[in-house]
């Protein structure tokens, strides 16, 4: 992630973002999260008449994988989400529930 957002932004050698440059567009910037930002993440675990969609937090962006963090507000939970529907303004795909986290 860290390298991302370092392509994205200006530097001293090129006066234009990286990311323009190769991709010929300006880079986008609406999948950043706030952190404590309310947002609906879907999760796989449950029956088919089940909600899927939980209100969660945006807690930070991990290290060892790509995606988010949330806090579920339900459950009192903190997993992984690789994508999420809601303000940060993405489709649902998956999730991984972590156990034993230590922020």
């Amino acid at each position: 992630m860290a390298v991302k957002l370092l392509n994205m932004a200006p530097s001293k050698m090129v006066p234009q973002m990286l990311y323009g440059v190769w991709h010929h567009k300006p880079a986008s910037y609406k999948y950043l999260g706030v952190w404590g930002s309310p947002a609906y993440v879907k999760r796989l675990a449950g029956d088919k008449l089940d909600l899927r969609l939980s209100l969660c937090r945006f807690v930070r962006y991990p290290k060892e994988i790509a995606g988010y963090y949330f806090y579920d507000l339900s459950e009192q939970k903190i997993f992984v989400s690789i994508t999420i529907r809601g303000r940060m303004e993405k489709r649902c795909r998956t999730s991984i529930q972590i156990s034993g986290l230590r922020l």
